[in-house]
């Protein structure tokens, strides 16, 4: 039933939990993880995992949605530059 909406989102963000305790892949330690959301319908999806001391976000774009995905991206490094400096 969440699909039913899709076509009306431009937007989706969603928030994933990490492991509480280090984790291994093949023997050797993960040091990062950046998570990649679906679009679902919506343009542009933005998730974020805290893991290891670290916010990483993962954005995923519909190119055909969004026709300046490079100017997206700036603006959203920029809007997270200030609230880090507020």
């Amino acid at each position: 039933t969440s699909y039913r909406f899709a076509g009306a989102v431009d937007f989706v963000t969603s928030n994933l939990r990490a492991a509480p305790m280090d984790t291994f892949i093949a023997g050797s330690l993960m040091e990062s993880n950046y998570p990649m959301g679906p679009l679902a319908g919506a343009s542009f999806n933005l998730t974020t995992m805290s893991f290891r001391g670290n916010l990483n976000m993962g954005v995923v774009i519909d190119t055909v949605a969004i026709a300046e995905p490079d100017r997206l991206m700036k603006c959203l490094k920029r809007a997270f530059r200030e609230l880090l400096a507020a």
